[in-house]
């Protein structure tokens, strides 16, 4: 199930390559160019999180990262800082309480920008089991997402590189596994999956039929075809616990 941030930069290049580089991650970002104008955004809808740079037109960032936190409807809306002048920002507040979740330097580290959304996308559901959906169907993932959105954080990606991407960006619970893949077996990912510490089980969950001696290098193998929503739902959780 796709999260939905908000970015306010007022440099339409770079907010599309965020814009891009979120999508990718399974993470919708509306984009807005002005203080001004997200918080028209912000009146209108609910978002997860809030990406904002600190040199703006009109209002700088500060001043309307301090105006959110004053609102009862945004005083815990997890920010995260994009910024030529983040650190340097940062160190002049001396303790004021803005509670961003992290002040990130342009030009901008991918891994470092992903892994801060998730952070702050996550700040709310700590006590949720997380999830790894590899899964190459973006119909199914959208199906999956919402049965397990609510008992889950879940991060769904559409290939092995991606899901090796997630592992080296964060700790999993449990790895929901496709196997026909567009760049390759779900089951290339086992070794990079018992290497981490403690050993991640996975739950394959595929159309085809794993024969006996792959049965034995997972937590359990379900069938697509064969399985019902809430068969899955008692499967994870049984693996979880």
């Amino acid at each position: 199930m796709s999260r939905r941030v908000l970015v306010c930069e007022d440099d339409p290049n770079i907010a599309h390559v965020l814009q891009l580089t979120l999508q990718k991650a399974n993470i919708t970002a509306d984009l807005t160019y002005s203080a001004e104008e997200a918080e028209q955004r912000l009146l209108e809808h609910t978002y997860d999180a809030l990406l904002v740079d600190l040199l703006l037109p009109g209002k700088d960032g500060i001043s309307f990262i301090r105006e959110l936190r004053s609102r009862p409807q945004t005083a815990d809306l997890p920010i995260v800082v994009l910024s030529a002048v983040a650190d340097e920002t940062k160190s002049t507040l001396l303790g004021d309480a803005l509670y961003v979740v992290d002040w990130l330097n342009k030009p901008l580290d991918t891994p470092r920008l992903l892994s801060a959304v998730r952070l702050a996308l996550r700040r709310d559901d700590h006590s949720k089991p997380h999830v790894l959906h590899v899964e190459d169907d973006a119909d199914l993932r959208e199906v999956v997402g919402q049965v397990l959105g609510e008992l889950t954080r879940i991060t769904q990606v559409g290939s092995v590189a991606g899901a090796l991407t997630e592992l080296q960006l964060s700790q999993f619970d449990l790895v929901l596994l496709d196997l026909g893949l567009p760049d390759g077996n779900g089951l290339e990912l086992l070794p990079h999956l018992r290497a981490q510490f403690p050993p991640v089980p996975v739950l394959v969950f595929s159309a085809s039929e794993l024969d006996r001696p792959s049965v034995e290098r997972v937590a359990a193998a379900l069938m697509k075809s064969q399985t019902s929503n809430e068969t899955l739902v008692q499967t994870i959780q049984a693996l979880i616990k």
